[in-house]
């Protein structure tokens, strides 16, 4: 009788933590993205400083920017357009490190006013980086004095 009640417990304690699972990967699922017009941005880079951060590869340094909101200026090198979404890939301190960074939907209408060549200043949550660093939900900062740090 007793097998019988903890083999019923442990069912129904699997059953339960199966539903949390499945509600949580419902709400990652439908969860969106952080505005990144609305995050503060913490630091100012530029784009030759970003790229010797990480050739440097300093832990204390590169994890201060992981994960968090920056603004960096460098000059349009590509323009790629895929699935809805522009990514920029900017100029980095060397001719084979780049910055790339993926814009938030909502500025498709404001990257197709910019070229190869023109300097923008953008912001955007630092990823990390492989061989190029990477900023995700990128905007474009149309002044380049009204930076919100």
């Amino acid at each position: 009788m007793t097998s019988k009640y903890l083999q019923k417990i442990i069912l129904l304690l699997v059953f339960s933590i199966g539903c949390c699972l499945l509600f949580y990967g419902v709400y990652r699922f439908v969860e969106k993205p952080k505005d990144t017009e609305d995050v503060t941005a913490v630091a100012h880079i530029d784009h030759g400083e970003l790229v010797a951060i990480l050739q440097s590869k300093v832990d204390s340094t590169f994890n201060q920017y992981l994960e968090k909101a920056i603004t960096i200026q460098s000059q349009i090198t590509q323009v790629n357009y895929r699935d809805g979404v522009y990514s920029l890939l900017l100029q980095g301190d060397q001719k084979d490190t780049f910055i790339i960074c993926q814009m938030q939907p909502n500025q498709n209408r404001a990257v197709t006013s910019y070229k190869v060549g023109d300097t923008v200043m953008v912001k955007g949550v630092f990823k990390g980086f492989l061989k190029d660093a990477v900023l995700l939900n990128c905007i474009l900062l149309s002044e380049l004095w009204s930076i919100d740090f």
